[in-house]
Parts: structure tokens; C-alpha cells; sequence
């Protein structure tokens, strides 16, 4: 009873972050729609579909801001069966009306737009870094390869999964050696500074360190590794200290009691810094959308689906639901459902 009263009071302090969580400037969700084109979701009951002139949308990335252009991908990327790309996708800027694009480049495997000065980061298909602003591309001078990336809130600078230079999804699933199958799984993270086209690592240890997003406060980045030989949560100041494990702590436990991680671009932050939400898969397959405390490395489970995103006042978020179509649902009917504390 004790144990209960004490998981109830947490989510209500919980809640009462949430309540109080800043209201301004939130985004919007964007989503790719099965008839290829850009959904745009504002709150529970906005939902929008616009039709892109001459161009399918396969992916939507996001928009800059703050001139409000959408990213999208036209043209699906292309893999092998070790899930080693073929082909990229075509990145293009579209117009809020749908009328105009211009192509930023092709090849591209993802994109991430920055929350302010109108900066894009997006990775080609040899697993290269690139920065688009003012009209121009630039492309980061490190040698090492990368699949995944995180801005910080200044916009200047992003924190990144650094891989060697070789590395390359066929390597990793069809090594030619231990020594290669070790170095292909090894990544970690690093600090990129664009004004100085500077890297700066963050870990340095030969796990898979990986799927960075950086807090609210630009202080700490948090991210999944197998430093305990297990998948879990850590979390790490930008100076490299602090280096510390959330989840887990026990992974010859019971597996049903284990925190799931999550998937690449599912993660993110509420901007008040009290949780982040992410979709993991499901043991029976699916995939279910998950809340998490990083202050009391507690999770929980609200609903099925993906790609969740925030919305609005930070209590609404957008998701894809499990039969493919995109809804939205309000934060609050959720955190009452399934508690998981560890």
C-alpha cells in the first residue's frame, strides 16, 4: 500500500509539471500520408492534409524555422536486405501553401531542421554530415560516419552517434573478422560545433553509444548504450562528465520489468525537461508509445502506435496510429493509465 501511495504521489507531482509546463512556442506535427502527402497536425482536433505541386511526399521531416517551410523527402529510400541504402530520398523546401519546392539534395537518408535560424542538418547516403542555411549546403569536414543527430537549443551546435570512417550497415552485418564485427558495433557520441566545424567526443569506450537528444536546458544529452550489456537509458553533461545510467540496472532480471528503449527520431523531449516520449517495439510485435522520467527513472506505457510527437500547450500529442493513420490524443488521459515504476 505504501509503495502505491508513494508511485501515485510521484505522478501526480508528475502531472503537476506538466500543467504548468510553458505554453509558448510548440510545434506542430508533420507526417507522410498513405496517399503521399504532407500531414499537419496542431492539436487534437487540427489536422490538415496538403497537396505538394508535382511532388509525392514519402517523408516529412519537419520545418524550419521560422520561416515555417516544410522539409519533406520525395522518392522512398532504397535498401538491402543488411538494411545498407541503395538510393536516398530527394530533399526539397516547400511552401505553406504547397505551390513552391526547391531541391536541397539528393541521396539524402534523413533530416533534421533546427528549432530557430532557419538551420537544417541531414545525412546523404554515405552516412555524411551536412548543413543547409541561407541557401546553401556545407558539409561537415570530420571523417567520421553518422546516421542520427540532435540540435541543441541554441541551434549552433548538435550532438551526434559517430561511427569510423568504414563503417557501413553491410560491415556490420557481415564482418570479416571479431576485431571488425567489434568495431562496427562500436559508435559514440560526440559534439559538433558548426561555426568552427569542430568535433568534440562526448563518450569514449568501445559500446554502442547512440540515438542522442539534448535537454531543454542545453546542458545534459540523453541517449541509449550497452555500457551494462544491455540497452538502457543514460545520460551525460556537455562537457563530457556526469556519465550516468537510468534504466536497467539489473538486465538478468525479469525481462517484463525492463524499461524498452527507443527507436532512432522517436525520442524527444518535453520542453518543461519533466519526461520524454518515444515508441519502442513490443514483444509480440507493434509498436506501443512510452513516457519516461529521467529525474525518477520511471516509465510508462500510454499507448499503441509511433513516431509520437508534441503538440500544443505540451499536453497534446500527435502519433501514427497501428493502422497507419495519423491521430492525436491529450497527455493527461494517458498518465493515469499503466504506471511502471522501477
Amino acid at each position: 500500500m505504501k509503495r502505491t501511495a508513494e508511485r501515485r504521489l510521484s505522478w501526480v507531482a508528475f502531472c503537476l509539471v506538466l500543467a504548468l509546463a510553458p505554453a509558448s512556442v510548440w510545434p506542430q506535427a508533420y507526417y507522410a500520408s498513405k496517399d503521399r502527402n504532407l500531414v499537419i497536425v496542431s492539436d487534437v482536433q487540427v489536422k490538415r492534409s496538403l497537396e505538394v505541386t508535382d511532388t509525392a511526399v514519402d517523408y516529412a521531416y519537419g520545418a524550419l524555422a521560422p520561416s515555417g517551410q516544410y522539409v519533406i523527402g520525395s522518392g522512398l529510400i532504397e535498401r538491402k536486405s543488411s538494411y545498407q541504402p541503395i538510393e536516398g530520398t530527394t530533399l526539397y523546401l516547400v511552401s505553406q501553401d504547397g505551390k513552391t519546392r526547391k531541391k536541397i539534395a539528393e541521396d539524402v537518408l534523413d533530416a533534421f531542421p533546427a528549432s530557430r535560424l532557419n538551420r537544417l542538418a541531414f545525412i546523404t547516403r554515405d552516412f555524411r554530415l551536412h548543413i543547409f542555411q541561407d541557401g546553401k549546403v556545407t558539409t561537415a569536414s570530420f571523417p567520421n560516419t553518422t546516421n542520427y543527430v540532435s540540435w541543441l537549443p541554441d541551434a549552433d551546435r548538435l550532438v551526434l552517434t559517430g561511427r569510423d570512417a568504414d563503417w557501413s550497415y553491410d560491415a556490420m552485418s557481415s564482418p570479416r573478422d571479431t576485431e571488425e564485427f567489434l568495431r562496427m558495433n562500436t559508435s559514440n557520441l560526440f559534439l559538433y560545433d558548426i561555426s568552427s566545424d569542430t568535433l568534440t567526443a562526448l563518450t569514449d569506450n568501445d559500446q554502442a553509444n547512440y540515438n542522442p537528444v539534448a535537454a531543454p536546458d542545453g546542458e545534459q544529452v540523453l541517449f541509449i548504450s550497452t555500457l551494462n550489456n544491455y540497452a538502457s537509458f543514460w545520460r551525460i553533461r556537455l562537457d563530457g562528465s556526469g556519465l550516468e545510467q537510468l534504466t536497467n540496472f539489473d538486465p538478468d532480471g525479469k525481462r517484463d520489468e525492463l524499461i524498452p528503449v527507443a527507436f532512432s527520431r522517436s525520442l524527444s523531449w518535453h520542453p518543461s525537461g519533466a519526461f520524454l516520449i518515444y515508441d519502442t517495439t513490443d514483444p509480440g510485435g507493434g509498436h506501443s508509445i512510452w513516457l519516461f522520467d529521467p529525474t525518477g527513472k520511471r516509465a510508462q506505457r500510454i499507448q499503441q502506435g509511433r513516431w509520437p510527437k508534441l503538440l500544443s500547450s505540451g499536453k497534446t500529442i500527435a502519433f501514427e496510429t497501428p493502422e497507419g493513420g495519423i491521430s492525436a490524443m491529450t497527455l493527461p488521459e494517458f498518465v493515469r493509465k499503466q504506471e511502471v515504476q522501477r
